[in-house]
């Protein structure tokens, strides 16, 4: 594969990769596995605005 091949498939994905993270600048995902620490989590945070 010749360096302007690769280059243009790593322009892509971080062109894609950086249009994603864009879309979802305000979502913040967070897991836990069931138990306490969920609980008290989903009960101790709310949204800021």
């Amino acid at each position: 594969m010749n360096k302007s091949v690769a280059r243009g498939i790593a322009l892509a994905l971080l062109s894609a990769t950086s249009f994603y993270a864009a879309a979802d600048a305000h979502l913040i995902r967070v897991g836990f596995n069931p138990g306490p620490y969920k609980e008290q989590f989903e009960k101790g945070v709310a949204p800021i605005y």
